[in-house]
This record gives structure tokens, C-alpha cells and sequence, in this order.
């Protein structure tokens, strides 16, 4: 009997653990759960057009930054490590550079390469239509395009909450 006790305390624990994540991502959600807009920009090392829709049906963490941003510096590296974990399972990272100047962005991936498409935003028309208000900011994005949960700024304390997000939106 105390068995059956402790494993109905440890199922009854996981499901409030389940329903604590699951409400944190509906949270996220309800803040903003939108249409991602749509965007075609130049990659930034080869200048061709890559679009948003080229990678319709997978979950786009998609990531403004800039190399002047400390903060961005530091997630681009971390989620380098999280795509390469993930890109098997449908999960793409794209991210939109916003430096002033292109070769600001390229001597910044010389010393740290990284995986995922890099764009360059040259004319800065995407930061709009996204309603961006901080760097870096971060929008998760479902297999049918939808918004779901929007990070800004970036703490490394995060980064364990963004791929729980991840993997439920890659399990969905």
C-alpha cells in the first residue's frame, strides 16, 4: 500500500509539473498568438533570399541581433548548441542580423561560427512588422506559423525554460 501511495505522490507531482510548463508556454502564447509575418532577406555571407516560408512546417526560433548587443553575443553560441541538438526533430534557427553595417555582423560569425541561417536585415523592415521592442528578442514560431511565445533580452537562466518550449511545440 505505501507503494502504491508514493507512486500516485510522484504521478500527481509530474502532472503539476506538466500542467506548470504547459501553462507558462500558454502565457507566453496568449501574449501574442499571431501570424509570424512574413519576411525574405539576404543571407548574410552569400546575399541570397531566404524566406520565412522556405522552412514552413518546422519550429523557427527566430532571433534578432546585433553584434554591438552583449546579450546577443552570448545566446547566438547557445542556441547554436540547442539547433544542433534539435534540427533532426523539425527545429530551425534563423537569425536576423541588424548591425548598421553587414561586415559589423560578418567579423563577428569569423570568430564564432555557427549552424543556422544568418540574414541581414539591411533596410531594418522586419523589426516592425514584429513589433520588436528589445535586443536580442526571440520569437517562437509553430510548425503553421504561428507566434507562440516571445523571449526578450536573454539570461542563460532561460535557456532550459526556451527548450522545454521547444520540444512541446516540436511534439505538437
Amino acid at each position: 500500500m505505501h507503494t502504491e501511495t508514493f507512486a500516485m505522490k510522484k504521478r500527481n507531482a509530474l502532472i503539476v509539473i506538466a500542467f506548470i510548463l504547459l501553462a507558462g508556454l500558454q502565457l507566453s502564447t496568449s501574449a501574442r498568438a499571431t501570424p509570424a509575418p512574413a519576411f525574405t532577406l539576404p543571407e548574410i555571407h552569400s546575399m541570397e533570399s531566404l524566406s520565412l516560408a522556405d522552412y514552413q512546417g518546422k519550429v523557427i526560433y527566430l532571433d534578432f541581433w546585433a553584434s554591438w548587443c552583449g546579450p546577443c553575443r552570448k545566446s547566438l553560441p547557445l542556441m547554436n548548441e540547442v539547433y544542433k541538438r534539435l534540427e533532426d526533430q523539425g527545429f530551425m534557427v534563423i537569425a536576423i542580423n541588424l548591425d548598421e553595417n553587414r561586415e559589423f555582423g560578418l567579423k563577428f560569425l569569423e570568430s564564432q561560427p555557427l549552424d543556422y541561417p544568418i540574414v541581414f536585415d539591411k533596410t531594418k523592415s522586419v523589426p516592425g512588422k514584429y513589433q520588436l521592442e528589445a535586443m536580442p528578442s526571440a520569437y517562437l514560431i509553430d510548425k503553421k506559423g504561428t507566434i507562440r511565445a516571445i523571449h526578450k533580452g536573454f539570461k542563460e537562466k532561460d535557456l532550459s525554460k526556451i527548450e522545454t518550449q521547444i520540444t512541446f511545440l516540436l511534439d505538437e
